[in-house]
């Protein structure tokens, strides 16, 4: 199943649950940049109110069947009122998890990279983020890659670079093939192998054979707060 067909099928089968709960879809992330490789389905559903268990079990349901036509399926739950707020909003089906990417989220929305898959365009419901608000979602997400550099070591060598970028550039909105492409520019010869491979990771969905470990501290003053 394409990008493009898991979307159109992700909303169908959604509307038939939600129905007009739904206030809005969209999509985002490697699919708006163009030839950044497509691993996975990034998206954000926004609707009037809670939703009750049985609700977020057809939803769970759902997400099990389409998972099994794509690599990942990474969707946030959010209500329209949390998500017209700059605070991290709460995923639904799980009270736990806060989406504290949410400015980096909304900076895409008012760059114009997303899609609305459905409802009313998010663009006119998100506030525009403050730097402040970015980079502290930024450290976030050094945070959490920094706890998972032996997990997922590809992914966490490209969002370094990523993150990097965006600091060099005062500019989030980017693809990780775009922030690998600016620590080629910038980073000394000796560290684009790392960078190569992790490209090479995702170019052929065979992962794990980076050392992201070792490319964190090279990459430790140009990610992390002095």
């Amino acid at each position: 199943m394409t990008y493009e067909e898991l979307g159109a099928t992700f909303v169908r089968e959604l509307d038939a649950i939600l129905g007009e709960r739904i206030v809005s879809v969209f999509t985002y992330g490697a699919a708006m940049f163009p030839p950044a490789p497509v691993t996975d389905f990034d998206a954000h559903v926004l609707v009037d109110e809670p939703l009750d268990a049985d609700t977020a079990a057809r939803i769970d349901a759902l997400h099990k069947r389409l998972h099994s036509t794509f690599d990942d399926m990474d969707v946030w739950y959010i209500t329209v009122d949390d998500a017209k707020h700059s605070t991290a909003p709460k995923e639904l089906r799980n009270a736990s998890l806060f989406d504290e990417s949410w400015p980096l989220h909304r900076a895409h929305i008012h760059a114009g990279r997303y899609r609305r898959l459905a409802g009313v365009d998010p663009a006119t419901i998100v506030a525009v983020p403050t730097w402040d608000e970015l980079d502290t979602a930024l450290q976030h997400e050094r945070e959490w890659l920094a706890a998972r550099l032996d997990e997922s070591p590809d992914y966490s060598v490209l969002n370094l670079c990523r993150i990097a970028a965006s600091y060099a550039n005062n500019d989030v909105v980017m693809s990780k093939l775009q922030g690998a492409l600016w620590a080629l520019a910038a980073l000394p010869d000796e560290h684009h192998q790392i960078i190569r491979d992790a490209l090479d990771a995702y170019r052929t969905k065979t992962f794990g054979r980076t050392d992201a470990r070792t490319f964190y501290e090279v990459m430790r003053p140009l990610v992390e707060k002095p």
